[in-house]
């Protein structure tokens, strides 16, 4: 992987012992993260590359590479909204695809809000050919920390459009300070 390497060389300038061990150091650090595909291949699972099949030189197929764990959980980790309104907390969650059934939403220790769920793979057609496949499926979980006077008891949620939407009411915050009387 040259991508450090090239941003960092200066022709101009000769080779400097402390600047190889820099480079090193950066490659070994951002290896994992493939800088030189585009983000959409990222997404999912697996990400699809074009490739020429030998035994047809002239037809493209399409072959699957395993990305890192670490970039499957996040891509399946669904994106969302986080806001206050006059008296009212409002999580959006993405999650197009995913039915209702499959979504488990509860609140763990007092004020984290948990979804969690299964976006289930489509069937592939007998005989369907993917030039590209990059949706991401299998379960998925999100933990947001809810603010301390949020009526987690009183939360209210729908889906519309493939947008989960959690509503919480504001209450009073609790009162962290005690006074201690001196005797």
């Amino acid at each position: 992987m040259a991508f450090f390497s090239d941003i960092f060389r200066d022709p101009f300038i000769s080779r400097d012992p402390f600047d190889d061990l820099i480079t090193r150091r950066l490659e070994a650090t951002f290896s994992p993260f493939d800088f030189n595909n585009p983000p959409t291949l990222l997404i999912g699972d697996a990400g699809a590359e074009r490739t020429q099949s030998q035994s047809q030189p002239n037809q493209q197929q399409v072959t699957t590479t395993d990305r890192p764990s670490t970039w499957q959980a996040l891509m399946r980790a669904p994106r969302l909204d986080f806001s206050e309104q006059d008296n009212t907390y409002v999580v959006k969650v993405d999650l197009p695809g995913v039915d209702k059934d499959k979504v488990d939403i509860h609140v763990e220790n007092g004020n984290i809000l948990a979804i969690s769920g299964k976006r289930e793979e489509e069937k592939e057609e007998k005989g369907e050919r993917f030039y590209r496949k990059e949706r991401s499926y299998g379960s998925f979980e999100r933990r947001v920390r809810m603010p301390e006077d949020a009526q987690v008891e009183n939360a209210q949620a729908t889906v519309e459009q493939g947008v989960l939407t959690v509503k919480f009411s504001k209450g009073q915050k609790p009162d962290d300070r005690k006074k201690i009387n001196i005797e």
